[in-house]
Formats: structure tokens, C-alpha cells, sequence
């Protein structure tokens, strides 16, 4: 019998452990939440290592955490990364009370190995709990009635995520059209559970819980604690028994304690083991054992599928899911060859919630898949942006609407708003079913970048900046994936760059700037795969993008009160660029990890008709945050390699101290002669250096970041800086 308890639960492993090692016989199992769970396993054939494996793997942490494996994780799905950090779901005719989240992890990764683990132990059991490896009980609770459920058949995955679905932790699922949620709430030590089911003559139980605290007038978790868990009776049902005690000192979701819970369980259970064969004198031989284990796993049918059935959606709906799933011409389908699909639904934006069941045909010799699947609310707000010391702070609102018919799409707008970015982008993206999956997305982007002034509104100024580039550009792009993390997209643009700037850094507010314009028509196609963990400040994972792209533009110079050459020009430029971005963190050891950046830019776009123009025009190399503000001419070059390395001490999960450093060589510098022209350098002539150091702190919604950042070439050459949020914006037409 093996109570609830969380993490403290994987004790029950321990237990199990020691008594097969004493040959103590295990004839029936009961348990509750994290002891359905270790039961569940068990009593489906699992041996105690083979369940110590699984919960000290890094998969189940994952599952854990809501996350799922990175090669599953469907990169082709994902939007560019924008500055986000809070998202309400909306729908139709909701109110923010329903579009609070019910749950912290996302169940996906849990409940697909929950059926993919439980299914053919419950077929060769005919679904009778009584008759698996060994014969089980768990519990769950349903909270509308008030009372336990016992789970004596059915499907096994099923009544085990049931028991263990600890409420706000965990979505909760229906299960014979009722809401039911974790056993611990009504019955988290099963004694009378065993008793009444199989009146055994002795049970030994493994407790690792215990009766709530009595609420604290200052502690709102105690208080809810105790209007949700009922008062408990942790004792046996039966004279003939023992409690075994395991003591641990992690907490309820610190699952990456697992071997310390284990040991645990195990070391209790040796403490005691005299005690518990005083009350058991029969024995099972290991030899035994394994060969009824191994008896019971040969009479497990092999989870292959021949049917889909697809629920809680409309009729197109359906159709999307099932050629997501299956296809054409595909008779049966593997667990291998569905798993990779079948997080491609349960990924989608427009699906909120997908729970699996499976059902055996003896006659077939093939199971049937029923996925019971809840549409998200349409509606997705989000609200983030980025907090500074600087003054460039910038806040960002986008909004999306996910329509799910036969085809997906998905209409986006989003705006962000600050004195040194402001942008507005639209667009509308096109999924249908097909085989190789695509999308089409027509888009529109207008931003702007301020470097030196502030502007009162949107997009108008009130006095002159000494640098201001405003760029609007439409476009289409045309998307398919390479594997789960990669994709592969081409795209054609039109685009109107605007640079406004002074050649002279003396000027008054009276004079008027210079004005570069290109209207561009732009074709490229790129290739990026991403693994990183994190959109900003990323400490595990690789990125890489190879991209190319022809570029036909007009520009039109309009010389400002400052300039040296009064005529306006208007000349036709075209050129190709091609771009490299290579990221990857290459060592995990301890406390220490490693990564390294690399980048190579070969365009040869040609010069525009003064320095200026020129150079706010060519590619820019910005490794860090902060660089991504500053205008540095010294690191923008028309070819040019790069490379870095980031020193990454991380003291917890959510803390980390970077040390990085990046080095810049262009091909051959762009300079200005006397009158603002520009010229080219000798080859290799200059090398910029960029160091930096920062301490960053991962919240729940967004990064907090200190940085002492070093720009040797410059005349301010050390900046501190402290950010919170993303700094993050939106694409430009000529990357």
C-alpha cells in the first residue's frame, strides 16, 4: 500500500526494492497518486530498477516540468521570437475568470508515455485490474460528489494519471464524464482500499505524507490546503501490519531528487525488514519472480494502431487532426512513427488540451487510438517588453486569433512601444493538412529605431535625431520543416528603408537631417534549426541559420542643411548577401557550462552615396543584448567573420553568472575620407573585441539581467546595465 506524497513518493521504489532483494512476496498493491504511479508500474510488469531508471531519466524530468524531448519539440510551429513574458487565453464570449490557467505543467509529454507504457499491460490483462502482474487498486477523487473513486478496471494509464492529477499542478481529466482529480485529497494512505478489495493477512504500507497544517490567517496555501484535503486517518485496517516511514527532507515537486527518495524508501525498509518477516514467513525466489514477470510481458500485445478516432471537435476539425496523423495509404501505424505526429497536434497553438486512450482488438491483434481533444480559446493576448536602466525601455502587446478547420491559420498582430523602438506588425499564416506539411504567411512589418532622441508619438518626431532608421516592409513566406527542429523558408519582400541622419555631429535644432531612402525588392531563402533552451540568454541547445538573398533597390539621397554635397541622388543598386549563425553550447559539467558563437556575412552590396548612408546600411554584428541598442559602426561590415565564447556558471535552475567574449574581423573596414565618402580598408586592417559579464536571473515571466559590458574602441568604453524582460525585435526586410 503506498500513499501519495509527490516527489517523496518515489520512496515507494525503495520499498518495492528492498523487499524483492528479501524476497518478501508482493501479492497485491493499492496505492495513491505517486504511489498509483510506482504501483502502476509494477503491477504492469515494470521491475523496481526498470522504474528507478525511468524516474531518475532525463525524460521524466521533463515530464515533470511540463516539457517535452527537443526532438519532438515541432520548431516549424513557432512564430519568431518576440518580446512577450504574460499570455491570457481568450475566447469568443469568455471572461478573464475562464482564461486563467488551470495547470503550471503541460501534461503531453506525460500522458503520451503514460499510453504508450500502461496500454499493453492493460490488453493483457482484458483490462481487469485483478488480472495484471500483480493485482491493483489506485484512487482518485471526485471533487463535484466529494467522495473517492477506486479504479478496479479499465484503462490503466488512465486511472493512474487520474490518482496522481494534484490540483493547479496538473490538467485534470474526465474520466466516465466526471472531473476527477489526485486520491491525496480524500484517501492519500489506501489501507481500507487493500482491506475491502483483498482482505490480504498482512499489509505492509509505505507513508511518506502526512495531515495538513492548520491554516495560517497569513498563508493563503494553507488555507486552500485544508478547504481541499480531507483529514486523514494514516493508520492500517488490520492488526497483522507494519508502516514504514521514509524520511527525506525534498519537497513535493523536487523530482530531481529522485534517488535521494529512493534511497530513502530503501533504507527504511532495511530498518525494518526483520520486523516485516516476523509477520511474512512465506518466500518468493528471485528466480520466481522473474520468470512471472517475464511470463506476464510476453503476454503483452505490441502497441501497433490500426484506427484513429478523434473527439471533442468538429467534423473538419477532425479531418485536420487525422491527416496530421496518419497517411494516406497507411493501413497501421507504430508508437515510433506516430509519437513525432502526434506532438505535432498536441503542439499546435489551436489544440488547449489532447488526452490519449487505446483499445485492444483480439481479433485484429491491433489497438484502436481515441483522442479525446479540447480546442484552446482562439484568442491569445500577450503582454511583455523590456525594462532598463538605459532609456530604452519598450513594451510590447500581440494579439493573435488561431482558426482550426480543415486548415489552420493563424491571424497575428503585435505592436511594440518606447522611445528607441517602436514597430506594428500584421500578419496571417496558412497551414492545410497536407502530407509534407507548409505554410503560406503574407506579413507586414513598419519599425523604427530611435539611437539618440525620443519621439512623443508613434512615428513623428519633434525635434531632429541624430540617427533615426524607420523601415516598412510586405512580404511573403513560404515554410517547410526540416525534422522536427528545423525549417526551411523562402520569401520575397518589398521594402522602404528611411535613414534620417546628420553627417556632422555639430548641428542645431534649425538644420535638417540627411535622408537616405531604398525601396527594395528582395527575394532569399534561409535554413535555421533551433535547439536553444531559452529565446534570450540561452544556456543549453545550438542554433544555426545559413540564409542567401538578391536585393534590387532605388536610393534616393536627399542632402540635409549640413551636408557637403547639395544634389539630390537617385541611383539603382543590386546585390547579394549570404549569412551564417552558428550557436551551440557544447559542455554541461557541474557547475560549468560552455558555448560558442560563430557568424560569417559576404554581401556585396555596393556604397551608398555617403559614409553615413553606407553604413547604417551594411550587415552588423551584435552577440550580446545591450549591442543590439547601440549604433557601432565599428562592428557593421559588408564581409566579415566573428566568433565567441560564453563562460556559463550556473548556480541553480534559475541563475546564472556569463562571461563572454566575442571577437569581430571584417574582410576589409569601411571608412570615410574627408568628405564623408567612404572607402575600404586594407584587408584585415581593424579587429573590434566586445567582453562581457552578466549575472541573469530567470523568473517565471522573463529574464532579470546585470551586465558590465566592455566596447574597447569606444570612447565610453564600460557600460552597466540592468534589464528586465527581452530585448528582442521584430525581423527587417534585408536580413
Amino acid at each position: 500500500m503506498l500513499s501519495g506524497g509527490g516527489a517523496t513518493g518515489l520512496a515507494h521504489i525503495g520499498v518495492l526494492k528492498a523487499l524483492e532483494e528479501e524476497n518478501i512476496p508482493i501479492d497485491f498493491l493499492t496505492g495513491t497518486s505517486a504511489g498509483a504511479l510506482v504501483g502502476g508500474l509494477y503491477c504492469a510488469g515494470y521491475s523496481p530498477d526498470e522504474i528507478e531508471a525511468l524516474v531518475k531519466s532525463e525524460k521524466f524530468l521533463l515530464m515533470s516540468q511540463g516539457l517535452i524531448e527537443s526532438k519532438y519539440q515541432y520548431y516549424f510551429k513557432r512564430n519568431d521570437a518576440d518580446a512577450d513574458m504574460v499570455m491570457l487565453r481568450l475566447s469568443k464570449d469568455s471572461i478573464l475568470q475562464t482564461s486563467i490557467p488551470t495547470n503550471l505543467v503541460t501534461p503531453a509529454l506525460m500522458d503520451w508515455e503514460m499510453m504508450s507504457g500502461f496500454s499493453a499491460a492493460a490488453a493483457a490483462a482484458g483490462y481487469d485490474f485483478d488480472s495484471l502482474f500483480i493485482p491493483f487498486r489506485c484512487v482518485a477523487s471526485d471533487i463535484q460528489d466529494k467522495k473517492s473513486v477506486i479504479f478496479r478496471s479499465g484503462q490503466l494509464h488512465e486511472a493512474v494519471r487520474a490518482s496522481m492529477t494534484f490540483p493547479f499542478y496538473l490538467k485534470p481529466i474526465r474520466v466516465n464524464g466526471k472531473l476527477l482529480f489526485d486520491g491525496g485529497l480524500y484517501n492519500n494512505f489506501p489501507a481500507n482500499v487493500m482491506y475491502d478489495a483483498f482482505l490480504p493477512d498482512v499489509i505492509i504500507g509505505s507513508n511518506v505524507s502526512g495531515n495538513t497544517a492548520p491554516p495560517d490567517e497569513d498563508n493563503v496555501m494553507s488555507q486552500i490546503k485544508n478547504m481541499i484535503v480531507t483529514h486523514q486517518d494514516y493508520g492500517l485496517r488490520c492488526d497483522n501490519g507494519i508502516i514504514l516511514n521514509p524520511k527525506t527532507n525534498i519537497s513535493t515537486f523536487d523530482f530531481q531528487s529522485a534517488e535521494e527518495a529512493i534511497q530513502a524508501g530503501y533504507t527504511e525498509t532495511k530498518k525494518q525488514i526483520d520486523s516485516i518477516k516476523l509477520l511474512i514467513h512465506r518466500r518468493i525466489t528471485k528466480t520466481e519472480r522473474d520468470a512471472k514477470r517475464a511470463a506476464f510481458k510476453a503476454k503483452c500485445p505490441p502497441v501497433v494502431f490500426d484506427k484513429i478516432e478523434v473527439e471533442g471537435i468538429n467534423s473538419k476539425q477532425q479531418h485536420f487532426v487525422r491527416r496530421t496523423l496518419v497517411k494516406k495509404k497507411e493501413e497501421t501505424v507504430s508508437l515510433d512513427d506516430l509519437k513525432p505526429r502526434y506532438f505535432r497536434v498536441s503542439n499546435d497553438e489551436r489544440i488547449g488540451f489532447m488526452y490519449p486512450k487505446t483499445y485492444y482488438n483480439p481479433q485484429t491483434g491491433k489497438y484502436m487510438l481515441r483522442l479525446d481533444i479540447k480546442k484552446d480559446k482562439e484568442f491569445k493576448v500577450e503582454f511583455g517588453g523590456n525594462f532598463s536602466s538605459r532609456p530604452i525601455n519598450t513594451g510590447y502587446v500581440g494579439i493573435q486569433y488561431h482558426l482550426l478547420n480543415k486548415h489552420a491559420w493563424t491571424f497575428s498582430g503585435s505592436s511594440y512601444f518606447g522611445k528607441f523602438y517602436a514597430a506594428a506588425h500584421a500578419s496571417i499564416r496558412w497551414e492545410p493538412p497536407t502530407k509534407r506539411p507548409f505554410y503560406l504567411e503574407p506579413e507586414f512589418t513598419i519599425h523604427r529605431w530611435d539611437y539618440f532622441r525620443s519621439s512623443s508619438t508613434f512615428f513623428e518626431d519633434v525635434k531632429p535625431s541624430y540617427l533615426i532608421q524607420q523601415e516598412n516592409f510586405a512580404g511573403l513566406n513560404f515554410g517547410v520543416p526540416i525534422g522536427n527542429r528545423g525549417k526551411m523558408v523562402t520569401f520575397g519582400r518589398y521594402a522602404e528603408l528611411d535613414d534620417n541622419y546628420y553627417q556632422t555631429e555639430y548641428f542645431l535644432s534649425i538644420d535638417t537631417a540627411d535622408r537616405t531612402r531604398l525601396f527594395s525588392y528582395t527575394a532569399g531563402i534561409y535554413y535555421e534549426r533551433n535547439t536553444l533552451n531559452k529565446k534570450l540568454f540561452a544556456n543549453e541547445g545550438s542554433f544555426f541559420y545559413i540564409g542567401a538573398q538578391f536585393v534590387n533597390a532605388e536610393e534616393w539621397t536627399i542632402p540635409g542643411s549640413t551636408a557637403i554635397e547639395r544634389d539630390t541622388i537617385k541611383k539603382f543598386h543590386n546585390w547579394g548577401i549570404m549569412k551564417m549563425e552558428y550557436q551551440h553550447y557544447y559542455l554541461d559539467r557541474g557547475l560549468l557550462r560552455l558555448g560558442i558563437n560563430l557568424e560569417a556575412v559576404y554581401s556585396i552590396q555596393p556604397f551608398l552615396q555617403n559614409y553615413t548612408a553606407t553604413i547604417l546600411s551594411a550587415p552588423v554584428y551584435q552577440p550580446i543584448p545591450e549591442s543590439k541598442t547601440l549604433f557601432l559602426d565599428d562592428f557593421r561590415a559588408f564581409q566579415y567573420v566573428a566568433a565567441g565564447h560564453q563562460f556559463i556558471f550556473h548556480f541553480k535552475r534559475n541563475l546564472d553568472l556569463r562571461l563572454e567574449g566575442y571577437v569581430f574581423q571584417p574582410i576589409s573596414t569601411v571608412l570615410a575620407d574627408v568628405d564623408n565618402l567612404p572607402y575600404y580598408s586594407s584587408p584585415f586592417l581593424h579587429r573590434r573585441f566586445i567582453a562581457s559579464g552578466t549575472l541573469v536571473f530567470h523568473s517565471p515571466i522573463g529574464p532579470a539581467s546585470l551586465a558590465l559590458n566592455y566596447y574597447p574602441e569606444q570612447k565610453q568604453p564600460i557600460s552597466l546595465i540592468f534589464n528586465f524582460g527581452y530585448i528582442l525585435f521584430k525581423r527587417k526586410a534585408l536580413k
